[in-house]
């Protein structure tokens, strides 16, 4: 398996957070990188393979990564997600310890509890 590490425009140098709103391709390869990210899955279907698991993604799917991670997507169709890439920096040291220490990475939310996860990407989108 080819594993990249991919430092990208979303986490540019000297910024601490970032928030997109993207289509993504229908596939990306298996990569790392040195930030973290949550991924929200707005529209679309398909499958988040991390660490050599595979995750069935859908609306209201919340992925949670480190850079620790080594992770790769492919979706079946079009796909529309919020990303939210971040430093470690805006992390407390008991919050990074959680982090790596967290043993699920993929979270479902029903439809009531997604749209407020949404709304907040929105404004932290706006704010940044």
């Amino acid at each position: 398996m080819k594993v990249e590490n991919i430092k990208r425009e979303r986490l540019e140098k000297g910024k601490k957070i970032s928030v997109t709103f993207r289509e993504p391709n229908a596939k990306y390869i298996t990569h790392t990188h040195d930030y973290f990210e949550i991924e929200m899955i707005v529209f679309g279907e398909g499958t988040h393979f991390i660490n050599k698991k595979s995750y069935s993604l859908q609306r209201g799917s919340v992925m949670f990564l480190t850079p620790a991670d080594c992770h790769g997507l492919h979706f079946s169709q079009g796909a529309k997600l919020w990303n939210i890439s971040f430093d470690k920096s805006l992390l407390t040291e008991d919050l990074m310890f959680r982090a790596y220490s967290a043993k699920q990475y993929k979270r479902y939310f029903e439809e009531i509890e997604f749209k407020k996860l949404e709304t907040c990407a929105m404004l932290l989108q706006a704010e940044i």
